[in-house]
């Protein structure tokens, strides 16, 4: 893989240490400086796993990275981080903690394990307690462990002989009672909860843990859904929810909590919040993360919001260069901006910056929407749930210095041929022409929904959900079909005779595929091989969110066929004589996305004998196959 640094991540932990900000995020883990209210990316290490979670100890990040078990980094550099030991736990770990020279790890199929690390670089398992379903958090109090179980009372756990662990008890004692996450002062526990008593239900408790074995509840309020994430200073609790923020809870009577302000700049939360000096450091997931001032402990004033530009789409200009490459920017559930990117590829493998546009609203960029010297985007205007779809149309003379020359109401997916414009909208397919003042000058009705389509010479070739449907475009007239059967079809690449479509289905074992159909007959386009491919070796955390639609890709390049399989990485097909395919090689990714969304996962684009890959949230990455290629004899 060819390293870009045009990637973003999902912000689950987040820890200061002087002015550096450490953050875990789905691809690693990202340092910054935060002088004088500048935030500034130090350096990026890209782990192998999914990084949940990490420590900082002297001079080291100690990870908990997922499906990979520990990462243990050298950060005595902030600018070069490097890995200096691993220990894979065989499980997921998702939280740690240093004490001293020894290593705590919740993970979430082994449960509590603990590791000598006084030699650091090679991690030395000694002891376990895993009667823990999920382990997902662990806080530690002079020789007490608390540990989360997802779902289930949370385990107060003694580790004074680190190499046998005992139970002590567990807290809150009740069979739909759990508890997220805890903060510890003296005697005295702050909890994220369901706690359900005789007068109420509970999701914030104060518990006496004078005797750990017997815990006590003190007193409780009721807040929104809370999760992991929560922090005292001086007598106030900072507390994470699901979807509504950060509360601020006086303690000063921890008999009588009070809830006294709210911190919300996004719908989104991490597992962990970090308090600093007057700083308070929230981790959004996919929306980045804030600092904000608490000089007043109840009113948090926002000083950075470090935006997360969601890449999900790119095409390129094979004969220029040029890639084009458009993110998202979301927040509170409303798109607020779009940006275009456009980078000179004609060495690949040292992409260079020329410039970006930005736009507000939802933008949607399609493969065939760029012809010399116009690039279209869709854009979404105003609320997501609107229809005010419009296109912009960017003129890319100076790739140094776009600008945007015109902006009309109306959009979808894009083909342009210039000077030709089709816009695909559900059963509809927009005609235009670029030199016409009003620009749209037509419309072709659709037998049924369109997923996707591509043009050629006068025909269009629509796939729907049942069907791969011909069309003229002049007259509006149906040409010919071929039915598939494959629902979810969409993401049509075509390389005349060939044209193909990636499917996915929302079954138990995650089915997936592609179309193939050979085109040459207008009338009787003809489905030549329907590819089934299963994902069964992925992990049971990823697949039990699998009912989420995936979005594959493919692209057709002379007799290859590239095909994105999403979280999985690519193949590459060859199609031989007489419609045979054979797949050359796999390409797998090194990045597992655990949430992946219906729009641009996947999105795949091939120039020179590069692959350039969009996983959704994820970012650019690009593949170099043209060794793999020479050895197959291509």
């Amino acid at each position: 893989m060819v390293s870009s640094s045009y990637i973003s991540g999902m912000y689950y932990d987040v820890e200061k240490v002087d002015t550096l900000i450490y953050c875990t995020t789905g691809r690693g883990l990202e340092i910054f400086s935060f002088k004088k209210g500048q935030l500034k990316l130090v350096s990026r290490y890209a782990t192998d796993g999914v990084a949940r979670a990490c420590d900082i100890s002297d001079q080291y990040a100690i990870i908990a990275d997922d499906y990979k078990g520990i990462c243990i980094l050298d950060i005595s550099n902030p600018e070069n981080p490097k890995k200096i030991g691993s220990y894979n736990s065989g499980g997921q770990a998702r939280d740690v903690l240093v004490q001293g020279e020894y290593l705590y790890l919740a993970d979430y199929d082994k449960g509590l394990l603990i590791f000598d690390i006084s030699k650091v670089t090679s991690p030395k398992f000694i002891g376990a307690y895993e009667d823990i379903a999920g382990a997902c958090w662990i806080r530690i109090k002079d020789t007490l462990a608390y540990v989360g179980d997802l779902g289930a009372p949370f385990k107060i756990i003694n580790i004074a002989n680190p190499t046998k662990p005992q139970i002590v008890n567990e807290f809150p004692e009740g069979s739909f009672d759990y508890g997220d996450d805890i903060c510890i002062d003296d005697t005295l526990a702050y909890v994220n909860c369901r706690i359900q008593t005789s007068d109420a239900i509970f999701t914030f408790a104060v518990i006496n843990i004078k005797n750990p074995a017997h815990p006590r509840f003190v007193s409780g309020i009721t807040l929104p859904s809370t999760r992991q994430g929560l922090i005292k200073r001086g007598n106030f609790i900072y507390t994470n929810t699901f979807n509504e923020g950060v509360f601020i809870i006086d303690v000063t009577l921890p008999s009588a909590p009070i809830i006294s302000g709210q911190y919300k700049i996004s719908n989104y939360s991490g597992n962990r919040i970090e308090i600093d000096d007057n700083l308070l450091i929230v981790p959004h997931f996919v929306d980045g993360f804030s600092i904000a001032q608490i000089n007043d402990p109840k009113k948090p004033k926002t000083i950075y919001h470090k935006q997360n530009i969601r890449w999900e789409f790119l095409t390129i200009d094979d004969n220029l260069g040029y890639l084009y490459l458009l993110g998202n920017v979301e927040d509170m559930d409303l798109v607020r901006s779009c940006y275009l990117k456009i980078f000179d590829i004609n060495d690949p493998e040292k992409l260079r910056f020329c410039a970006e546009l930005a736009f507000s609203g939802r933008g949607s960029l399609s493969d065939g929407s760029y012809d010399y010297p116009y690039l279209l985007m869709t854009n979404q205007r105003g609320h997501p749930k609107c229809d005010t779809l419009y296109t912009e149309i960017v003129d890319l003379r100076n790739p140094y210095k776009p600008r945007v020359v015109k902006s009309i109401k109306g959009g979808g997916i894009i083909e342009f041929h210039s000077p030709n414009i089709y816009a695909l909208d559900c059963k509809n397919v927009r005609k235009g022409n670029i030199n016409d003042p009003h620009i749209w000058t037509g419309n072709i009705s659709l037998p049924e929904r369109g997923n996707d389509f591509a043009v050629r010479d006068t025909f269009v070739y629509i796939i729907t959900k049942d069907s791969l449907i011909t069309m003229n475009v002049n007259s509006g007239d149906q040409t010919g079909s071929c039915s598939h059967n494959r629902s979810l079809a969409t993401n049509i690449s075509l390389d005349y005779p060939y044209l193909a479509a990636t499917y996915t289905l929302c079954d138990s074992r995650h089915t997936y595929g592609f179309l193939l159909f050979d085109v040459t007959d207008i009338k009787r386009p003809a489905l030549v091989v329907d590819t089934v491919i299963y994902g069964d070796t992925i992990s049971h955390n990823v697949r039990s969110l699998i009912r989420i639609m995936y979005s594959m890709s493919c692209e057709l390049r002379d007799s290859l066929l590239y095909f994105g399989r999403g979280i999985y990485g690519f193949d590459v097909w060859q199609i031989g004589k007489q419609n045979t395919l054979v797949k050359l090689f796999t390409v797998d990714t090194p990045y597992i996305a655990t949430h992946c969304f219906p729009h641009g996962n996947g999105n795949l684009r091939v120039y020179k004998d590069h692959v350039f890959l969009i996983d959704y949230i994820v970012g650019l990455e690009i593949y170099k196959v043209g060794n793999l290629l020479s050895k197959k004899g291509y």
